[in-house]
């Protein structure tokens, strides 16, 4: 199992609560666990609080750059980003926002209730299978209209990157007998609205819809 890293200190997470009592416990939570005298806690399995002045993570604890997650915010010293793959770290800012990550993670961090907190934390921050899956495929169906701007490029959807995770969908989309990509693939005239806008334009709602 991943883990997953979340970068901060003592006292810009309670600036997440406009109440005093939810304030104070967060404070009293980091306190408990004596962070950021330890730099580096587990507080949930696999869930770590990580004091974001580090530029190094300590020996006892190993980070897999391409599988571990980082949750940062703009007060986090580079290095320690850098140790992570940009697709595997989010950034947050600690504010009020339930938009801007902190929030919801400390609120799940403190909730003594809540199971699974480890699952919770990766939905928020967009890491979930489905979530990384549901992205790839928004990016290839994207790199697909890119290429069929010009017959030239609707001549080799299987070029690009992952393209079988749309390659049935493609097959259902079609002008006439063929796919539209086919026929996208079978113009000269990109300009032609008959015979190209349309059918791309087809083709465009079809994937974005």
């Amino acid at each position: 199992m991943a883990n997953i890293f979340i970068s901060t200190n003592n006292a810009q997470p309670a600036n997440c609560f406009d109440g005093e009592e939810e304030q104070l416990a967060v404070l009293n939570f980091l306190n408990a666990i004596n962070f950021p005298e330890i730099p580096l806690i587990e507080v949930v399995e696999n869930v770590y609080l990580i004091l974001d002045s580090l530029i190094t993570i300590p020996s006892t604890v190993q980070v897999n750059y391409n599988e571990d997650y980082l949750l940062y915010h703009n007060r986090t010293e580079r290095d320690l980003i850098n140790l992570f793959a940009a697709n595997q770290r989010k950034e947050g800012h600690q504010t009020q926002r339930a938009q801007d990550f902190y929030k919801p993670v400390f609120t799940i961090l403190l909730n003594e209730d809540l199971q699974n907190k480890y699952s919770q934390i990766l939905e928020i921050l967009g890491f979930t299978e489905s979530q990384i899956l549901e992205k790839d495929i928004l990016e290839v169906k994207l790199n697909l209209l890119h290429h069929c701007l010009t017959p030239e490029g609707a001549k080799t959807p299987e070029a690009i990157e992952n393209y079988s995770l749309i390659k049935d969908l493609i097959k259902k989309v079609k002008w006439g007998e063929k796919t539209v990509v086919e026929h996208l693939a079978e113009q000269t005239n990109c300009f032609d609205d008959d015979n190209y806008i349309k059918p791309l334009t087809k083709l465009r709602d079809a994937l974005l819809s």
